[in-house]
């Protein structure tokens, strides 16, 4: 009975050591996995989410702050108190690691001290996604979450990944309370470091 109670314990540890380094990155099953299926444990992951279909990640974009818009500069500047903000993490038309902000890539955001962001992650991509702010600039540490503080209240923890009709997504209200240069990344290892961050100026 007492190496049966062993055995278990033992299997039950390493399991939950495989998942902790899949999580980071360091071990991938071979083949795929659908995230889709664990639609429970990715919304214990999510926190506050919610699956979206693509008509409601349409509808959240309509309902985005107009910022003004400079192609050249690929930025966005608000001068709102308060703005509602869409992130889509490596959306189709785009893919890679990448954001997407009112239809451009990774973008600087401009803003004054004191704004308050609603921000919505939404994951477009297949595999996991999260995103916060901080001080640090590329190049990224490939462990962000280890390396690195949130700041803001901006943390949203990875979020799995999707199919083609349906779009896991997060959100938190972020206040930029300090003038400043700061980065937005996404947290999951090495996603930073392979190009999934954008510049926030705050004066």
């Amino acid at each position: 009975m007492k190496n049966t109670k062993l055995l278990i314990l033992a299997v039950s540890l390493s399991a939950i050591g495989l998942m902790g380094l899949v999580f980071l990155g360091v071990y991938s099953f071979p083949g795929s996995i659908n995230f889709n299926s664990m639609t429970g444990m990715g919304n214990m992951m999510n926190g506050n989410g919610s699956v979206l279909t693509t008509a409601s990640v349409n509808s959240l974009q309509q309902k985005a702050t107009n910022g003004i818009i400079n192609k050249t500069k690929n930025s966005i500047t608000f001068s709102q108190n308060s703005v509602n903000l869409v992130a889509l993490a490596a959306p189709p038309t785009h893919k890679g690691m990448y954001f997407e902000i009112d239809n451009l890539i990774n973008p600087t955001l401009m803003m004054k001290a004191g704004t308050n962001i609603h921000l919505t992650l939404v994951n477009e991509d297949n595999v996991m996604h999260g995103f916060e702010i901080v001080k640090a600039k590329p190049p990224f540490s490939p462990n962000p979450m280890m390396a690195y503080g949130s700041l803001f209240n901006s943390f949203i923890m990875p979020i799995w990944g999707t199919n083609s009709s349906q779009y896991y997504s997060s959100s938190t209200t972020i206040n930029i309370s300090t003038s400043g240069t700061y980065s937005y990344i996404c947290p999951f290892p090495k996603h930073a470091q392979k190009g999934m961050y954008g510049k926030i100026i705050v004066d």
